[in-house]
């Protein structure tokens, strides 16, 4: 058995780590499930830790063993959620290794001590935060292990935009309500749409006793602000005679995902006002959001928390289905 090395990176080039990043598990792109070749796949894998790199402060940590990376790990700090909750939160953003269960158990197990000691050392950092696959055991353990506290689950689902089952109907919007771009002038109507749907929302920030509830409610009301801003490429609004009833949003694929052929769209956020609920309108929200990026992508990802039977059911009236769920975990330094 060969204990494995920690090293750590700064910088924006980490050198050519595709070799590895095919060995190594989890990675990215799960909702694409064979569509993406493991080339690709690590082609991809390697761009998103440079982009991540790029920020200020952020580490990269490999694991090695007998001479090969067997692991790794990426610190960075969540500039947005750091901006809206006051507090210093940084992310275990990467969190992968190589070999069996018992061999990753070990590996991960050395990653995620070296970066809690970061972070509660020279990082100073409030909040640890990472989101792993449900399924990998061995790296649930290594955070619960370093006191890691889980904070939700969310579900990913997926739909092919090509190919609709011909046995769905496009649903109506409800009766008085109409479906169309957001414009600017909408925020105030979009905002408060955010606040009252999240108001009692079971995700990770309200579920975390060290986060006012009143913040946790921001975090939603600051995201549709953000993806009004540019963030997503469509908003969908529901005009409700004049006052907006919900509203969804989107992003379509990524300037690196259609470089390397990956035409994956995103629903970043949907929302209706407790007052329209149970009216199919959050079903008719995301069908209109599914028609605007079929024009851009083959396929749509979209999570949705553990708990959100009504969602879960409108996805899968639309064609959706489950295609893995990851743990959202949160730990808060010590000192």
């Amino acid at each position: 058995m060969t204990e494995a090395r920690i090293e750590a990176l700064t910088g924006p080039d980490p050198g050519d780590l595709r070799a590895d990043l095919v060995r190594l598990v989890p990675g990215p792109l799960r909702a694409c499930g064979q569509t993406v070749t493991a080339h690709t796949r690590a082609e991809y894998w390697l761009e998103e830790i440079r982009a991540d790199l790029r920020a200020d402060g952020a580490v990269l940590l490999l694991a090695r063993s007998r001479g090969h990376v067997s692991g790794l790990a990426l610190l960075a700090d969540l500039v947005w959620e750091s901006r809206v909750l006051r507090r210093r939160m940084r992310g275990l953003r990467q969190l992968a290794a190589a070999g069996e269960p018992e061999e990753r158990a070990r590996v991960l197990d050395r990653l995620v001590e070296e970066a809690v000691r970061r972070a509660e050392g020279e990082d100073r950092a409030d909040c640890l935060v990472h989101r792993c696959q449900a399924d990998d055991a061995p790296a649930i353990h290594a955070l619960e292990r370093r006191g890691f506290l889980l904070m939700d689950t969310l579900v990913d689902y997926v739909v092919n935009l090509e190919k609709p089952d011909s046995s769905l109907t496009v649903p109506l919007p409800p009766a008085g309500t109409t479906l169309r771009p957001a414009a600017a002038s909408d925020l105030e109507g979009l905002l408060a749409v955010a606040r009252s749907a999240f108001e009692e929302h079971p995700g990770r920030f309200h579920s975390d006793e060290r986060i006012p509830h009143a913040g946790a409610v921001r975090v939603y009301e600051e995201w549709i602000r953000s993806c009004l801003e540019g963030w997503a490429d469509r908003i969908v609004v529901a005009d409700c005679r004049g006052s907006i009833a919900g509203y969804s949003a989107w992003k379509k694929p990524s300037e690196l995902e259609r470089r390397l052929g990956i035409e994956l769209g995103h629903y970043s956020i949907g929302a209706v006002s407790p007052e329209h609920a149970a009216s199919g309108l959050f079903r008719a929200l995301t069908a209109e959001g599914m028609h605007y990026l079929s024009l851009h992508a083959r396929l749509a990802e979209g999570p949705t928390h553990a708990a959100n039977v009504p969602v879960q059911r409108a996805y899968a009236s639309l064609g959706w289905r489950a295609a893995g769920a990851r743990h959202g975990f949160h730990r808060w330094s010590k000192s």
